[in-house]
């Protein structure tokens, strides 16, 4: 038999099946994972958000006190151990816009 012969064939048939049952197993474990998604959230954008609209209603011109409200409703509901408990400043300059942010959650 010729290098082109049933060998080949069979050799390219077996590979291309293996192939289509990894991606038909990998497809099913990332379908899996991702339908549960919100299992692995620490923070919930709704709750952030009522929070977060409170709070600036409550105190509209104190940043002080919307920042030190919101960090301590946090501490009630969440653990400690994903919340930063120094005060913690981020500052931006991007594209002529400077601001600040108060650093309340960040991952290693």
């Amino acid at each position: 038999m010729s290098a082109s012969g049933c060998g080949c064939r069979y050799f390219s048939l077996w590979n291309s099946s293996l192939l289509a049952v990894f991606l038909a197993l990998f497809s099913a474990l990332y379908s899996f994972l991702d339908a549960r998604l919100d299992q692995f959230y620490i923070f919930y954008p709704k709750h952030l958000h009522d929070l977060s609209q409170y709070t600036i209603k409550t105190y509209s011109e104190d940043t002080g006190s919307i920042i030190n409200f919101i960090v301590a409703e946090l501490q009630e509901k969440i653990s400690e151990k994903y919340l930063s408990t120094e005060e913690e400043w981020v500052f931006n300059n991007a594209s002529g816009a400077i601001g600040a942010m108060y650093s309340v959650y960040h991952s290693r």
